[in-house]
This record gives structure tokens, sequence and C-alpha cells, in this order.
């Protein structure tokens, strides 16, 4: 039953209307929650320990990403060009890449380097066969 200003004996409401805890927030440092008490007919909620246990192989790692979709990007080169050069470009102008037709190309996912590759062709498509993994580098 509330009296006055109080609220089920646990806030009072202030000057202003705005509701208050009744005790100390010293009761914090001793251990207990100044707001420990159930109203009647409640009963505190537990969860479950959760079980399992971490992935600790490359498979099971993988297989947790299965249904995500990336970003992924390969990137075959780079070019600086002036604005003017850009505007001026058409169909059938070349723009040289400052990779070498045997270089690897990078392998990015989500804007991080994380592997490089060699480009090929298979059945009409241009495909890239993994040749070295980086760990997932950052790139700027």
């Amino acid at each position: 039953m509330t009296h006055g200003n109080e609220l089920a004996g646990r806030e009072k409401l202030d000057a202003d209307g705005l509701s208050t805890p009744s005790k100390p927030a010293g009761d914090y440092l001793n251990g207990r929650d100044p707001h420990e008490e159930l109203v009647a007919g409640m009963r505190r909620f537990k969860l479950a320990p959760l079980h399992g246990t971490a992935a600790t192989t490359r498979a099971a790692t993988l297989d947790m990403l299965r249904d995500v979709k990336f970003d992924a990007r390969i990137n075959l080169g780079r070019t600086y060009m002036h604005r003017k050069n850009v505007s001026e470009l058409g169909q059938g102008d070349i723009v040289p890449l400052d990779k070498v037709v045997d270089e690897p190309v990078e392998i990015l996912v989500g804007g991080r380097l994380i592997a490089r590759g060699d480009i090929f062709m298979l059945n009409n498509k241009f495909c890239v066969r993994v040749s070295e993994m980086t760990g997932g580098v950052a790139t700027v």
C-alpha cells in the first residue's frame, strides 16, 4: 500500500513529481541491489548456462559464415589519372594498370585483403585461383 508520495515502498516522488530510489545508493557498494525486492506474485528469471565450444578448426569457422553475404572484390590493379583524362575516356581507350600480367591479383572481402590469386579463364568466364592467404589485412 502506498502512502503520500511513496510508490510501493521502493521509490518516492520528489518535489517535481519525479521518482527517486528510497534506498541509498551505497547499498550497491554493499553487494545488494536496492531494487531487489519483487512485487508479490513475481519470480526471478534465470538463464540456463550456455554450452558449446569455440570453433577450433578452419572448417568449423568457415561453416559459421556459410549464409553470410560479403562484398568481395578482385583488385586487378590501380592507376592514377587527372580528372581531365578521365572525362576524355571513350570506348576502345586503354587504361594501363600498375600490375604486370603474371602478378597475383588481390582478393578483398569487406575491404580487407584476405588472399592473392591468379586470373584464368574457365568456360569463357574470368576466375581467380587462390594462391596465398594473407590473414585479413586492412587496406586503405
